[in-house]
């Protein structure tokens, strides 16, 4: 083989690499796009079902596990910023409010979902609560009236160089996906 061969196939063989790293980089960028869409169709159809079939629902994003859930109950209830250290009792004249016993939903549409290998929970910003959650559990929730509790839930690769963003607007059901980080400081109306 002459000198010129042999650079033309070391060329080749460059260009071949790298086409295959540009297609394993968009391979890797549908992944996470199609967990966004997923988990906002998700919640697209949970505000269907909470509506219809007069339903209280909520998504329980396990961040730590990089997976969701959707339980819900008939039980009508208070969303509070916290859950209580210590339960405190009504004073004279006031009733507590009513604790709601969610269970997890089944069903096709509805069972538990892992987010795909090398796709992150970044963080979840609940407008109830104020605060963007990086680990532990974060919630949304749904209601009969077609409400939903504003939440940003921003997912990441592992080197933390792709994200996406879901917004979740709990008045008009709006489930807005981006393919930037997105800060919750007020943000989800």
């Amino acid at each position: 083989m002459t000198l010129i061969e042999l650079l033309v196939t070391m060329a080749i063989v460059g260009i071949m690499f790298g086409v295959a790293a540009v297609s394993f980089s968009n391979l890797f960028d549908l992944e996470m796009k199609g967990a966004a869409k997923k988990l906002a169709s998700t919640m697209r159809y949970l505000r269907n079902k909470a509506v219809t079939e007069r339903v209280y629902l909520r998504v329980v994003y396990n961040i730590d596990e990089s997976a969701y859930l959707v339980e819900s109950t008939k039980d009508p209830f208070v969303v509070q910023k916290e859950e209580p250290q210590e339960k405190k009792e009504p004073e004279e004249g006031e009733e507590a409010p009513p604790e709601a016993q969610f269970i997890q939903e089944e069903g096709l549409l509805l069972k538990p979902v892992k987010l795909p290998d090398g796709v992150f929970f970044k963080d979840v910003w609940m407008s109830l609560q104020g605060e963007k959650k990086t680990n532990g559990k974060g919630y949304t929730y749904f209601f009969p009236n077609g409400f939903m509790t504003g939440t940003i839930i921003n997912l990441r690769d592992k080197e933390e160089e792709t994200f996406y963003s879901i917004e979740v607007e709990p008045y008009s059901g709006h489930v807005i996906i981006r393919s930037e980080y997105k800060e919750g400081e007020g943000g989800a109306r």
